[in-house]
């Protein structure tokens, strides 16, 4: 026996009779023991499909509260699915949140978002970056060095476990797994 087989036992398929012809007239097909029906398949009727007009989904935005239909025009998308809030609140909420990060930061200044201190935006703390809109780096350089300087830790860190070994003629190297 095979997995995933089953066998059922003492269960006896329903037979209608040998010989049967299809009772459509002029048809000579004969039909299978197991066909309860009394035509065969060319003749038998099909079934009615109904066609119905595609109604538009209305969604409701968690935010406004408002109903608004359910496409990628009004929810963005996220994981195959429609957000909760519609995109007019989100992008209110987002001119929202920068208005008051630049309220919360004096004139000339710039908050590093990895420690949170607002530093003077020179190059003397900030680094020089085209891609940003305001010229520097979003870390200060203090945030910048101290991040290096953990991956160049665990870097070597990680060279210290490589070991070499012998793997019949050839010299491999390898990390020593705990």
């Amino acid at each position: 026996m095979t997995n995933g087989t089953k066998i059922l036992v003492g269960v006896p398929s329903k037979e209608y009779g040998l010989g049967r012809q299809c009772a459509w007239p002029g048809c000579r097909v004969s039909l299978s023991r197991y066909n309860p029906d009394k035509v065969c398949s060319i003749h038998r009727p099909k079934p009615k499909v109904e066609v119905y007009e595609a109604k538009e989904q209305l969604k409701v935005c968690n935010r406004c509260k408002e109903a608004k239909p359910a496409t990628a025009e009004y929810f963005h998308h996220r994981y195959r699915v429609l957000t909760s809030i519609c995109k007019t609140c989100v992008n209110t909420q987002h001119k929202e949140r920068r208005r008051l990060m630049k309220e919360r930061t004096p004139e000339g200044y710039k908050r590093c978002p990895r420690c949170g201190k607002d530093k003077p935006r020179t190059l003397e703390y900030y680094r020089a970056a085209k891609s940003s809109h305001d010229g520097f780096s979003p870390y200060c350089d203090e945030c910048i060095l101290t991040a290096w300087r953990e991956a160049s830790r665990k870097s070597r860190a990680k060279k210290a476990q490589a070991v070499s070994y012998q793997w019949g003629s050839q010299t491999r190297k390898g990390v020593v797994k705990e």
